[in-house]
């Protein structure tokens, strides 16, 4: 199995896809997945909303009025719950075990570690960093049938428990922009020459524009879109499209 992973390739994205065998294109969500089931941890996902009502009933719990979080918990408790358990997985994902060594060096901190006291043992849903800290623990005595895994991400952008995890698999790093593709001359290979920095300030613009690089605008987005897609359609192959609007119209 020929994996390719990239930090922002979960959801929408500019990848073709096409029709192949032993291959995959994944982000973070997709390929903690995908060694879930190679190593047979899968389980029932629970949805971020109830995660967030759990976590309020422990916040609540745990606040006697003069927590860090108190007086926001008052104004907008759902929010806030939302907050701090998006703060909370960051940190497990970083790292974090749920507790302290010594004394938590901030006032926030320790209020975390005091929820995270309450959470244990409960069965709250686990999120991203705990379920990765229990891929690694199994990668420790299981294989899975990766037999590639190309990183776009250097494997110091990534979070320590995905560097973790990573380095218990074949991988290796591919830098997308280590050249340049376009045909030299062109006003495409300017713009990816001075993107890259590869080459300084040593390149030099095209001396007549040409249509490698088009920038479409109209009255309506619907007009665009027609464009659009009919450039596409003459050259489906050689065509990256960024657009800054609502990308459904698009489908």
């Amino acid at each position: 199995m020929k994996i390719v992973f990239g930090l922002h390739l979960d959801g929408e994205n500019s990848w073709k896809k096409q029709n192949a065998f032993d291959s995959l294109v994944l982000g973070p969500s997709g390929l903690l997945s995908q060694l879930e089931l190679y190593l047979g941890l899968s389980r029932s996902r629970t949805d971020k909303l109830s995660r967030i009502t759990r976590y309020l009933a422990f916040l609540k719990e745990y606040d006697d009025g003069n927590r860090f979080y108190s007086r926001s918990l008052a104004v907008d408790e759902t929010g806030v719950a939302g907050y701090l358990l998006q703060l909370r997985d960051e940190l497990y994902i970083c790292g974090w075990n749920g507790s302290f060594s010594k004394k938590a060096p901030s006032e926030r901190l320790a209020g975390l570690e005091g929820v995270e006291r309450l959470l244990g043992g409960s069965g709250f849903p686990p999120g991203n960093g705990e379920r990765l800290r229990s891929v690694y623990l199994a990668l420790q005595h299981m294989k899975t049938p990766i037999s590639d895994l190309c990183l776009l991400d250097s494997l110091d952008r990534h979070p320590l428990r995905w560097q973790q995890v990573i380095q218990c698999l074949p991988f290796r790093y591919e830098d997308p922009v280590r050249q340049v593709h376009a045909r030299q001359g062109t006003a495409l290979h300017y713009l990816q020459a001075r993107l890259s920095g590869l080459y300084g300030d040593q390149v030099s613009p095209p001396s007549a524009p040409d249509d490698t690089v088009r920038f479409v605008s109209s009255d309506t987005s619907l007009t665009s879109a027609y464009y659009t897609a009919d450039s596409l359609h003459r050259d489906p192959e050689g065509t990256l499209l960024l657009y800054g609007g609502l990308k459904g119209l698009l489908d």
